[in-house]
């Protein structure tokens, strides 16, 4: 059976009901949708990282990727370095294991490298994202804001060229209110 490829693009004003479907679906609740909404209004929101699935011309799946901070280590005020942090994604139950969060992920993870970005990080299924590319964040310096988050589960992706001259980034993640961590 060949399972139809999602369009990738960014979304538009008319998808945000849609989008926020896509969430309270996957999630069986509203937070998620809410997160998006809560971005969306914020100074984290970067036009183009929001990106929707469409198969046959339906919203089906959604990710966004937002501006994060990361603390050097010691807290020292003046010295964060913007970084991304991607979520929430998310897949309408029904079209789950075809493809579509792959292909969110793989056109994500391109567009944030073409932002010259240092790194990207999120919390999420090891399994899933390992096969991406991603390595546990705290064994490469980055702390999550949230102490108690699963060490398998907090994960981070470095965007530079392989063999760059940047300097490691090291620190603790610091996300915006939108997520409402505190």
């Amino acid at each position: 059976m060949t399972v139809e490829q999602p369009r990738i693009r960014p979304e538009v004003a008319p998808d945000i009901d849609a989008i926020a479907r896509v969430h309270d679906r996957a999630f069986g609740g509203p937070e998620e949708a809410a997160i998006v909404e809560r971005l969306r209004a914020g100074d984290a929101w970067l036009p183009g990282l929001s990106l929707v699935a469409e198969l046959d011309g339906r919203v089906v799946g959604h990710v966004v990727v937002s501006r994060a901070a990361l603390v050097p280590p010691g807290g020292e005020a003046g010295r964060e370095i913007a970084i991304l942090a991607l979520g929430p994604i998310g897949v309408l139950p029904e079209f789950q294991g075809r493809g579509v969060g792959t292909a969110l992920m793989r056109a994500a993870i391109a567009a944030a490298r073409r932002r010259s970005e240092p790194v990207v990080v999120l919390l999420g299924h090891p399994g899933f994202y390992r096969g991406l590319g991603f390595v546990r964040a705290r064994s490469i310096g980055i702390e999550p804001q949230v102490d108690t988050w699963p060490d398998e589960a907090w994960l981070a992706l470095d965007l530079r060229s392989p063999g760059s001259a940047s300097p490691p980034v090291a620190g603790r993640v610091r996300y915006t209110d939108a997520f409402s961590l505190h």
